[in-house]
């Protein structure tokens, strides 16, 4: 299998220049890769200069091509569109315009796609390393767990790998899904997306059918989030360190006896046990976006609720779930039993204080003072 890589590219000619610049300096183990950089339309002079930029950059490993679209398709239609383009390659890397790779993203896709490609567990193949949480605006780290990859309900968009049998099926689930009413399970985030979106479906999709994405623990992909259609201030906020040694072999487990798997919530699946109760009686819910939604009789949280404390653990290790499965005794995350109504004198404040300390760890007084009156002075000129 030797994946085609397909740029999506709409009005951004810095930032396409900037994506190939990248895609040319990375290490290929193999050559004839196809490079196929997928236009939206506008009539403007931004498309005149992202056609010109495709069509002078000179690919040396292999075919290229330009599809040049004649009418504006939009974020969705044109992602899907080049989502089908694994039909004739067997594989495609899609990576959006203000995405920039590791020079070993390549040899990672090749290893992740001969280990996944027929595992019906997996939807999808992430190139970038998550280390924020978008459903509860919250710092992500994912647990060690001796491997390279680890596995997320959550689809990616900041570069991407399907196979064949993966989009195919993902496709075909989105034709008869595409105009139903989205899941109230969802994250009420993800919900409140634009139907324009085709990661929301994506996201809909992985978790209806109980699918995951591979991530890995050291990102093949970064995002610069340029301003855009679907972005209207640049920021760094969702930049990860790329990977830029080469890795010869990823030790890949299979996902049956993989131990790290996170859910839609970025909550991670395998820690009921820890506290001793069966998985269908608890939710799950450190970063306390579920709700307890499935009114399940155990809630583990550090949400302050009217519940008896059945235990209570401590918010010092990181990732938060080790605290669970080290016992680590404290006063930060609870616990309840839902059947048992109590009187809690918990201090949410200092409580709320408390986590947000632990996400940002340590910043010097003076530093977050300047950002805080820079934020309200922004505000007030507004």
């Amino acid at each position: 299998m030797k994946p085609a890589i397909v740029v999506v590219t709409y009005n951004r000619p810095a930032s396409l220049s900037r994506l190939l610049t990248f895609l040319s300096n990375s290490t290929f183990t193999c050559a004839d890769i196809t490079l196929i950089i997928s236009i939206d339309y506008q009539d403007t002079l931004l498309h005149k200069d992202v056609v010109k930029i495709a069509e002078g950059f000179n690919w040396e490993h292999g075919c290229k091509k330009i599809i040049e679209h004649k009418k504006n398709l939009g974020l969705k239609a044109h992602v899907l569109s080049c989502g089908d383009w694994s039909e004739l390659y067997e594989a495609v890397i899609v990576l959006e315009d203000d995405i920039v790779v590791s020079p070993y993203f390549y040899d990672y896709a090749l290893q992740t796609l001969e280990m996944y490609d027929k595992d019906k567990n997996i939807a999808g193949i992430s190139l970038y390393a998550f280390q924020w949480n978008s459903i509860a605006a919250r710092s992500f780290t994912p647990a060690a767990n001796g491997y390279d990859v680890y596995f997320s309900q959550n689809a990616q968009s900041w570069g991407q790998v399907w196979s064949k049998r993966m989009w195919a099926e993902f496709k075909e689930w989105y034709l008869a899904h595409k105009n139903d009413e989205f899941d109230k399970n969802l994250p009420d985030n993800v919900r409140s997306w634009s139907d324009k979106s085709w990661l929301k479906y994506h996201i809909w999709y992985c978790f209806d059918q109980h699918k995951y994405f591979v991530y890995p623990y050291v990102s093949l992909s970064t995002n610069h989030s340029d301003l855009g259609v679907h972005l209207k201030g640049e920021n760094t906020n969702f930049q990860v360190p790329l990977l830029t040694g080469r890795k010869a072999h990823y030790d890949l487990p299979a996902f049956d006896t993989a131990s790290c798997k996170y859910d839609v919530f970025f909550e991670r699946n395998d820690i009921a046990s820890f506290p001793g109760i069966e998985d269908g009686e608890i939710c799950i819910d450190l970063y306390g976006k579920k709700k307890n939604r499935e009114k399940r009789r155990f809630w583990l949280t550090c949400e302050v609720e009217n519940f008896k404390v059945v235990k209570s653990f401590a918010l010092e290790l990181r990732p938060h779930e080790l605290n669970i499965i080290f016992s680590i005794p404290g006063c930060e995350i609870f616990l309840y039993d839902t059947e048992a109504i109590a009187n809690n004198k918990l201090k949410k404040n200092k409580l709320e204080a408390k986590r947000t300390l632990y996400d940002i760890k340590e910043v010097p007084s003076q530093q977050l003072i300047n950002v805080l009156k820079f934020r309200f002075l922004k505000k007030i000129k507004r």
